[in-house]
């Protein structure tokens, strides 16, 4: 008996740490934190997608046709997290092993998983097979010019277009064409998409086509003879959609090059649209790829990833993050995940981003838009980033952060005296995104906080940081009140204060 007490009290602290889960500190810290000086009114309520939704919002879930991360584990997050739709890349190479022979199943398992969570599945279709050429099955791949292998490519796109019809919301061409040995010939994606487009529209009339994919740089005397060459081929009018990857350390830098990117776009085809295809942050310091040689954190990773989905939505520009997890590379585990993986390809945890992402898709909705003339200056002069937000054509909402630097690890806000120009608050809260809690503003309004100017209200003691707030009205989304200390009224006839 002595013996098995002293084994069971040695084993005691092994099987503590054994039951022991990992997770986020930093997500600890964004909730333990709070110095906003308000009180809690309660949480934004997160959704989960649906098919028949109209979503501005899109998730990564690239790279499969790599085995770099195994969609039998990570599969239930997308539904979870709420975004309408995901984008899938095709890896010719996987499809066709033999000549000839097409095997599918490995993406019916990942379309047919995503629509089961009420997500919108859209595919690019990319990257070379070594049964034809060897210009490479991953990234930077050589667009192929040899008419071999361009005819069989067009059967492989036509017999996976027939196979998926109806069920992929949109076919995109390539991947990041621009990068690359690729750089010296624009001509020859013209050529791809001009091929690619004709045979997804022979096996599908009714499915969207997107081009371009384009990198960070925005090469737009590459864009432009790109876009000639599609013209020249007489396809321009397929190119329904262009899709790019706007990877810039601090994210409004990006903002001048994408309206610009646009405003060439409708030169060519003024019917097309820009989609924001692919763009998200690493939580450590990485070594390669987008946005390497910075160091990232999950502090920094959260706030660039709000920063980014704000500034799309002010565009009006669909977006896409990426991505929902770690993805093991053959030389590295890279961490743009919103979900940490290990190196067995298993979720550790949900990082602060999927949180913040969820909250961000839940409030700005398919009945959410952008609204113009929405400004706020603060006392002290420093440049504040906004995005005016309206629903049934009414203002209901600000976005405002610091956007002047990359985003930091610094978790404290400052206040401030904010004047919100262009909208006129009836009974608003503050949002914090990152967390989902949902602000009392009657106490700044109380001490003078709030005043009824011409078109515009005025806030003082308002919190502020590098990241997104929320000012919305308190009826203009989806939240949950939590309860209140006894005797706690919050003040809301606010006129003439």
């Amino acid at each position: 008996m002595k013996r098995i007490l002293i084994t069971m009290v040695l084993l005691l602290p092994m099987m503590a740490h054994a039951a022991k889960k990992p997770y986020s500190l930093v997500w600890n810290d964004f909730n333990i934190k709070d110095d906003t000086g308000l009180m809690v009114l309660g949480h934004v309520n997160v959704s989960r997608p649906y098919l028949e939704m109209n979503s501005r919002w899109s998730i990564g879930c690239e790279c499969l046709d790599r085995d770099y991360a195994d969609f039998d584990k990570i599969e239930d997050f997308y539904g979870e997290l709420g975004a309408g739709y995901a984008r899938i890349q095709s890896g010719w190479a996987r499809c066709e092993q033999k000549k000839g022979r097409y095997d599918f199943g490995w993406l019916d398992r990942i379309v047919d998983g995503l629509i089961a969570q009420g997500v919108k599945p859209w595919m690019c279709l990319c990257y070379g097979n070594p049964l034809y050429s060897d210009g490479g099955v991953s990234l930077n791949a050589t667009i192929f010019s040899d008419e071999k292998v361009m005819e069989a490519w067009k059967r492989y796109v036509t017999a996976l277009v027939k196979h998926f019809k109806g069920r992929i919301y949109m076919f995109e061409v390539w991947n990041e064409p621009d990068s690359g040995e690729n750089k010296k010939y624009p001509e020859r994606y013209g050529d791809l998409f001009a091929a690619t487009a004709e045979a997804i529209r022979e096996s599908d009339p009714d499915v969207m086509i997107a081009g371009g994919s384009f990198t960070a740089r925005f090469r737009m005397d590459w864009i432009t003879r790109a876009l000639e060459r599609i013209k020249e081929k007489g396809a321009i009018e397929e190119l329904q959609a262009v899709t790019f990857h706007p990877y810039y350390p601090i994210p409004e830098e990006a903002d001048d090059a994408i309206v610009r990117l646009g405003n060439l776009v409708r030169t060519y085809n003024p019917s097309a649209v820009l989609l924001q295809g692919e763009s998200g942050c690493p939580s450590q310091l990485e070594y390669n790829h987008a946005l390497c040689y910075h160091r990232w954190t999950e502090y920094s990773q959260v706030k660039w990833i709000m920063r980014r989905m704000m500034c799309d939505f002010a565009l009006d520009v669909p977006s896409s993050i990426f991505t929902m997890v770690d993805l093991q590379y053959d030389f590295m585990l890279q961490s743009f995940g919103l979900v940490r993986m290990n190196l067995l390809k298993e979720p550790v945890y949900r990082r602060p981003s999927f949180y913040a992402v969820s909250h961000l898709v839940a409030i700005l909705d398919s009945e959410i838009e952008p609204s113009e003339g929405v400004s706020v200056k603060e006392s002290r002069g420093h440049e504040v980033r906004a995005a005016g937000i309206s629903k049934d054509g009414k203002c209901v909402g600000v976005a405002f952060w610091r956007g002047d630097d990359k985003p930091s690890d610094i978790l404290d806000k400052e206040k401030v005296n904010a004047l919100v120009q262009g909208v006129v608050f009836e009974n608003p809260v503050l949002v914090d995104p990152v967390t989902g809690r949902v602000y009392d503003l009657s106490y700044v309004m109380l001490r003078g906080g709030q005043q009824r100017l011409e078109n515009a209200t005025k806030f003082t003691g308002l919190p502020m940081w590098d990241s997104p707030l929320l000012i919305m009205e308190k009826d203009a989304f989806d939240w949950t009140a939590c309860e209140l200390p006894e005797g706690y009224v919050p003040f809301v006839d606010h006129v003439g204060i």
